[in-house]
């Protein structure tokens, strides 16, 4: 099972790193798909057209989740989902 969760967790870092549209695209468990913050199911999401990165709250659907990352953290959050691919790819 390592190498299963290894590989799966490299492709998480991966997905949000290099392939989520952040700012566009709203990550939400609720939809369990791939979605853009423009699309009528997320009219609620509050700062769904900023270009910050959208993590619906599944129970409570007009919150957006980056209220809890300052724009600054979230930078930071970027650049390490982005060394960890890096990394796990040597």
């Amino acid at each position: 099972y390592e190498g299963l969760l290894s590989q799966l967790l490299a492709m998480f870092f991966q997905f949000f790193a290099e392939e989520f549209k952040w700012g566009k695209e709203v990550a939400s468990v609720r939809i369990g798909q791939r979605s853009f913050a423009s699309e009528v199911v997320f009219h609620q999401l509050r700062g769904r057209m900023s270009t910050r990165l959208h993590i619906e709250d599944p129970f409570l659907r007009a919150r957006n989740l980056h209220c809890a990352l300052k724009v600054h953290n979230e930078g930071i959050l970027r650049a390490k989902l982005r060394e960890a691919t890096h990394a796990m790819r040597r």
